[in-house]
């Protein structure tokens, strides 16, 4: 019921000053995990395809004539996508459609999380009783957050791009993949949490957040109720450590049992890592044909090359590199020597690893790209070369000067990186037909 959803939040609320915390905090929150706001997505891409149109005239052929249809792209669900240019019309030229698709990810309804009011009911009975605990896939749908987002115009953001960060320096303590995606006690416990845009509730913006949804679960395969709500957990999911496909879920994502119970609910959850999304839609690329599968490819690399996403972190002035970061994909996309450093490259990329690896170390971040790697080590070398930015430049200055930084040529830097990447994936992708 919305009153005593309403009440839960509320509850935990000791003071009217954190109401305008959250206020303050809204635009941190409601962008926490664009790698760009919606535009440098595409435009990056756009650009991405006019290399590969110089360079490769015979993979852009082959793009153009692709034809395949797959009804997961195409059946997604949308939300927030206001933030965003509206969806091109289905008779748009490939590469502008595939280019939103690249938007798009941050806006799936894909992860659904379950409030626990007062014990844990089934969301979606419809029997007044019986479904106390509220389901939802975005900000939006929260009554507290929401109405507060639409009071004060902010943009909505959806739960999936929690499955948008991949946590490098989880190397060697992780649960789930070679590196795991968002978990908040992962950072907890080995990382730190400077002051972020704006804190939440009195607390660094990670903290904030976690404390705000203590009561929450994402819904996943295995657990009472379930009904496919969440498919972005069995996607993004390859099991590797748990023979029963339905234990890992389970695993990462523990059930919550009511407000203030530990060990359980958002704060203990491990997100799925984004180079686990590259690999699903490539996959289905490769088995469809569909040119749009693409898309989702092309926004995990965008993602992977931000500093705050490979060190896992929503806060630590995340959505200030992001905006400021704008500035920088222009001066990219506008440059001359940017782009014959791109396509150089790409040329030195496009080879044939004769010991491609197996996964990635975080020193691996010196070894020569190969065509013949597997997507999703592709996608970590190039966050492989963000978390060393964010450790060597961004860690260093937050805890000395307490305050945001961006410099610019370690931005450029990443964008050309995530860019050349983009033209061998796509060349990779292409050549595979």
């Amino acid at each position: 019921m919305e009153y005593t959803r309403w009440w839960s939040r509320l509850s935990r609320i000791s003071r009217p000053t954190t109401i305008a915390a959250v206020l303050i905090a809204c635009c941190a929150v409601s962008n926490p995990a664009h790698a760009f706001y919606a535009p440098e997505h595409q435009r990056l891409t756009v650009f991405a395809f006019d290399i590969l149109r110089e360079m490769y005239p015979e993979a852009f052929d082959r793009f153009s004539r692709l034809s395949g249809v797959d009804q997961h792209i195409r059946g997604m669900e949308y939300e927030n996508i206001s933030y965003a240019p509206p969806k091109p019309p289905a008779d748009t030229g490939l590469v502008e459609r595939v280019a939103w698709e690249a938007l798009a990810p941050d806006c799936y309804r894909d992860l659904e999380l379950v409030d626990v009011d007062l014990s844990r009911d089934d969301p979606h009975d419809s029997r007044v009783l019986e479904n106390s605990d509220e389901a939802t896939y975005s900000t939006k749908d929260d009554p507290l957050v929401g109405t507060l987002f639409e009071l004060f115009g902010y943009i909505h953001n959806n739960y999936t791009a929690l499955n948008h960060f991949i946590n490098i320096g989880s190397y060697g303590k992780n649960a789930f993949d070679d590196y795991d995606g968002y978990s908040y006690q992962f950072i907890k416990k080995y990382g730190n949490q400077y002051q972020s845009d704006a804190k939440l509730f009195g607390k660094a913006l990670d903290e904030g957040v976690m404390w705000y949804y203590n009561d929450e679960y994402v819904h996943a395969p295995g657990q009472q109720w379930y009904d496919g709500c969440s498919p972005s957990v069995q996607r993004y999911s390859y099991p590797t450590k748990c023979p029963d496909p339905q234990e890992e879920p389970g695993a990462r994502f523990p059930l919550a049992k009511c407000v203030g119970h530990e060990d359980c609910g958002i704060p203990y959850s491990v997100f799925l890592p984004q180079d686990n999304m590259a690999r699903y839609w490539f996959g289905r690329f490769l088995k469809t044909k569909d040119p749009l599968d693409l898309g989702p490819v092309m926004h995990a690399i965008g993602d992977a090359c931000i500093p705050h996403h490979a060190a896992g972190y929503l806060g630590n002035w995340h959505q200030a590199y992001e905006t400021e970061i704008e500035s920088n994909v222009s001066d990219v996309v506008g440059s001359a020597s940017d782009r014959s450093e791109i396509e150089s490259l790409v040329r030195i990329w496009d080879r044939v690893d004769g010991d491609p690896p197996e996964s990635l170390a975080p020193g691996d971040y010196e070894r020569t790209p190969a065509i013949n790697w597997s997507i999703e080590n592709l996608v970590t070398w190039v966050a492989l070369h963000a978390y060393r930015q964010y450790m060597q430049y961004y860690e260093p200055y937050y805890r000395s000067n307490g305050k945001h930084v961006i410099f610019d040529d370690r931005a450029r830097e990443s964008i050309v990186l995530a860019t050349a990447m983009k033209v061998l994936v796509l060349k990779k992708a292409l050549s595979a037909h």
